[in-house]
């Protein structure tokens, strides 16, 4: 009866108090039993009898009309100030657990008394009675969720979705910066609201969708649009992870939702190859100490996305090596990402424009590679594989070896990743050997020294077997493998052998 109610088993105690509460249909040794459906009905006849019809006052100030909509917790009615005189948007809250109404309620205090163009304004709030609150706020023109059709990848277009993006942006920075932090627990689409000024402002503030989420009632199917919406932590944890980071990722799925055109499902992800898809993907990273920092972050990352000078036409080469020249210790954001859009794009390129991206690639600093690796692990893993399969196929410069062998040695550091880890050892293996190159070999005997874990020793066996043997023959030696791991010590003689 909780779940079914949304309410704790304590409120279900005093429910079966009231009057007019159904009357159990059987009595058993275990207990009374109830009909859920009589139970429901009883319920919804209760949140739509005494108390709803137009003309009800609330808090003496508002004149209640007729209802606008509303979902399994709430109901939005449109209402007349009679202060003064405007119409506005009455929301009433259903079926509150003590915790809960505490909370929102301290939490609307607060907002009645800040004032933000990019927040919805709380103009009054109250109880109906002792589970129900309500809250007053201007009446908007509509949401962001009924304009998200006409956004999309144009030019226009995007200076529309920056124009969304900063007015979000300034209305969370502004709440998060209070000196009691507000978070917004539920930021999508549709709590995105376009006043009668025209300007975009943030309302409904999620403590009614976090009662939702906990219960197990079936009557509603809003539960799957949120999670498209919630950052995993949320999901998992409720309030106590709802901060700073949760509103991050939510701001960031808001944003593919603008990129997309359309309300989300949980598995829409960014296009492969849209200018913002870095952006999204960091700003909704599983981890939250990889988000983004701040709302200021994220919001300043797509305004230079979107704002930076538009080069002229270039042909692929020509783009390749400027790249290639711009990658110093100085390279910024958009040259990384430029870089990265390049390699995405170069599979029908010329050999010349590979192998420029290729040593581009080689100039990245650690702090370039941690860039990328945070921003997008699955795009950076793409450049390494285009990275690997150019240097075991190409001819490089003899010096350019040694460049090459120790950006290697920096993304295996860098990343601590398995799949990296086993193509830098077969790319470079191949590399030393095919162009004679002793530095080379001194890198890839470094990598194999460094492993201690069975797990990295056998993937780094399976790339060395990955490799032509005669590369793995002129790179590695028997005195080279004692200081190997067991597992890889004994397959590596097994090689040379």
């Amino acid at each position: 009866m909780a779940q079914l109610l949304g309410v704790s088993s304590q409120r279900v105690h005093q429910l079966l108090k009231t009057q007019g509460f159904p009357p159990p249909v059987a009595e058993l040794s275990a207990g009374r039993v109830w009909d859920l459906d009589q139970v429901w009905a009883w319920h919804q006849g209760r949140r739509r009898g005494p108390g709803r019809p137009a003309g009800r006052r609330l808090g003496e100030r508002f004149l209640l009309m007729d209802r606008i909509g509303g979902g399994g917790f709430a109901d939005v009615f449109r209402a007349e100030d009679l202060e003064s005189g405007e119409i506005v948007a009455m929301k009433i809250l259903r079926n509150w657990e003590p915790e809960y109404a505490r909370r929102f309620s301290r939490e609307l205090r607060l907002l009645t008394s800040i004032s933000h163009p990019n927040v919805v304004e709380v103009l009054d709030f109250g109880e109906v009675d002792e589970d129900e609150l309500w809250y007053a706020m201007p009446l908007a023109k509509g949401s962001l969720e009924d304009e998200l059709n006409d956004l999309g990848p144009d030019d226009s277009v995007n200076k529309d979705i920056l124009n969304v993006v900063r007015q979000i942006g300034a209305g969370l920075e502004y709440l998060h910066g209070l000196d009691s932090p507000v978070f917004h627990r539920d930021l999508c689409p549709a709590n995105v609201l376009r006043m009668s000024n025209g300007d975009w402002a943030i309302s409904d503030f999620g403590l009614a969708r976090e009662a939702e989420r906990r219960s197990a009632s079936t009557h509603s199917s809003i539960h799957w649009g949120w999670a498209a919406y919630a950052a995993p932590e949320q999901l998992q944890d409720g309030l106590r992870s709802a901060e700073q980071p949760a509103d991050i990722y939510s701001f960031g799925r808001t944003l593919l939702a603008m990129v997309l055109g359309k309300t989300l499902i949980p598995q829409d992800q960014a296009p492969q190859h849209h200018q913002l898809r870095s952006v999204i993907r960091r700003a909704t990273h599983l981890d939250p100490s990889r988000r983004y920092g701040s709302i200021r972050e994220l919001v300043d990352a797509v305004e230079s996305i979107i704002t930076g000078p538009a080069p002229d036409w270039e042909s692929p080469d020509l783009r390749a090596e400027r790249l290639h020249e711009a990658m110093t210790h100085r390279a910024d954001r958009t040259r990384l990402e430029e870089l990265r859009s390049a390699v995405m794009e170069a599979s029908d390129d010329t050999e010349k424009n590979r192998q420029l991206l290729t040593e581009a690639m080689a100039r990245m600093t650690e702090s370039h590679i941690r860039t990328l690796w945070m921003d997008d692990p699955d795009a950076f893993l793409h450049m390494i594989q285009f990275w690997a399969e150019n240097v075991r196929t190409m001819g490089f410069q003899w010096s350019y070896c040694d460049i090459l062998a120790d950006f290697g040695k920096r993304v295996v550091t860098s990343t601590a990743d398995d799949d990296v880890l086993r193509l830098v050892v077969t790319a470079l293996l191949e590399l030393g050997a095919n162009h004679n190159r002793w530095h080379v070999r001194g890198v890839v005997i470094s990598l194999l020294q460094q492993i201690r874990d069975p797990d990295r020793a056998q993937l780094a066996l399976e790339a060395v077997q990955a490799a032509d043997p005669a590369s793995a023959d002129w790179t590695l030696t028997d005195f080279a493998a004692r200081s190997f791991h067991p597992i890889l010590r004994k397959g590596v003689v097994e090689i040379l052998e």
